[in-house]
């Protein structure tokens, strides 16, 4: 069974809230990208550097990611006196050991549990966030062997709370080997996963916008992003979330993440489920159901309403995060503007394949099988552009009614 938290978390998660910025690429940037008709698309830079931001604006045809530096870059649990777990640990709530009160090996601030997004003590932490013998109190979300939770586990009454929806984080369970760790920062959610103390960066996720990064392992680099949300046109013009609301529900390898929200009248709810990865390769699984009412735009057959969309960058041919799409069994070279392909093309398939250019070291291919949405169309737009920090494409799945369910496979490759 899943650990599921039901309270609202109220503090940032410290170590949490560099690693996720800093590492993960997030960033505020200008509007980039256009929709057919030339709507401006919201985006999220991939540049080498950045801090925390979200999107701006309401976006093109999914044009607009999370992008980010490089390849992932392991984050490690570090302690230079303190080893995991090392005497003093306090499990079960209470007041730290001896020498987990800045003693010799124990949870101190120069040596002690400096874990994935955790908060470090001179002294042990307790349960709920009681500070033990010589400790700092927190409010909860404290990630520590040696404090809160257990071993890679979340208090239950804690977290970070995020200025783009909630986002809940899970309590936890004493897991051995490989297993997932999240933690949040402002507007995004990242995850771990690891073993022994090296947890490198898997999986980010912009709760302003849904736009979702995966790599496919620890030499990958960020590129290409899902888009979670559903996309779709009325009247009044391009609906693009401007925030989800998340719960995380970790038990060791396994992940379940309830994403919900609401955009234009349409409500949303969903989960997506991510498998361990191995060999190079991620797998994930998205279910979303709507309910509400809207009425679509008649004259955007192609994109009316679209339950998926792949954000991706391509500039020239030396500047990129992709350089193809595939669409059912056939290839397609990315144009730097206009449509990818003619027409639409009724398939369950569709993805952007990675590699590496002189922008991008090993970014990822991500496949999207659509067996489980109905009659869907998939086509994409690319805006011209010089500016490698913003996305200037996408590549969609799209259906000419409001979906009330549907569910897809993420597969993210070398």
């Amino acid at each position: 069974m899943f650990n599921t938290s039901t309270s609202v978390l109220a503090l940032f998660v410290a170590g949490l809230v560099g690693l996720a910025c800093s590492r993960s690429g997030l960033k505020t940037t200008a509007d980039a990208g256009a929709a057919s008709g030339g709507r401006p698309a919201s985006t999220i830079s991939s540049g080498t550097t950045g801090g925390t931001g979200g999107i701006i604006g309401p976006g093109g045809a999914g044009g607009g990611r999370i992008g980010g530096a490089g390849g992932a870059t392991s984050s490690t649990i570090d302690g230079t006196g303190g080893a995991i777990s090392s005497g003093g640990s306090n499990r079960g709530g209470g007041t730290a050991g001896t020498s987990g009160t800045g003693g010799t090996g124990g949870s101190s601030a120069t040596g002690g549990t400096l874990n994935i997004g955790g908060t470090s003590g001179s002294g042990g932490v307790a349960s709920g966030g009681a500070p033990g013998a010589g400790g700092s109190s927190v409010s909860g979300g404290a990630l520590s062997t040696g404090g809160t939770a257990n071993t890679g586990g979340y208090s239950a009454t804690g977290g970070a709370s995020s200025t783009c929806g909630n986002a809940v984080l899970p309590p936890g369970g004493l897991c051995s080997g490989f297993r997932w760790v999240a933690g949040t920062s402002a507007n995004s959610i990242t995850l771990y996963f690891g073993s022994g103390t090296t947890f490198p960066e898997y999986v980010a996720i912009d709760t302003c916008s849904s736009y979702t990064r995966f790599v496919y392992g620890p030499l990958g680099g960020w590129g290409s992003s899902v888009i979670l949300a559903p996309v779709f046109w009325t009247a009044d013009g391009l609906q693009q979330v401007s925030y989800i609301d998340t719960q995380i529900n970790i038990n060791c390898d396994q992940v379940l993440i309830l994403l919900t929200g609401t955009l234009a009248g349409l409500s949303f709810s969903g989960t997506l489920n991510i498998d361990p990865p191995a060999n190079n390769k991620l797998t994930a699984h998205v279910s979303m159901t709507t309910s509400g009412t809207v009425t679509l735009a008649t004259d955007r057959p192609w994109e009316a309403f679209k339950p998926v969309t792949i954000s991706t960058m391509y500039e020239s041919s030396t500047v990129w995060d992709a350089d193809y799409a595939t669409i059912g069994s056939d290839t397609y070279p990315l144009p730097t503007s206009g449509w990818v392909v003619a027409g639409p093309v009724a398939t369950t398939h569709l993805g952007v394949m990675g590699g590496s250019s002189s922008w991008k070291t090993n970014a990822p291919t991500v496949v999207i099988d659509l067996a489980g949405v109905s009659s869907p169309l998939v086509t994409g737009w690319m805006t011209q552009s010089a500016d490698p920090n913003d996305d200037n494409g996408s590549l969609w799945a799209a259906t000419t009614e409001v979906q009330s369910s549907w569910n897809y496979d993420i597969t993210v490759s070398q």
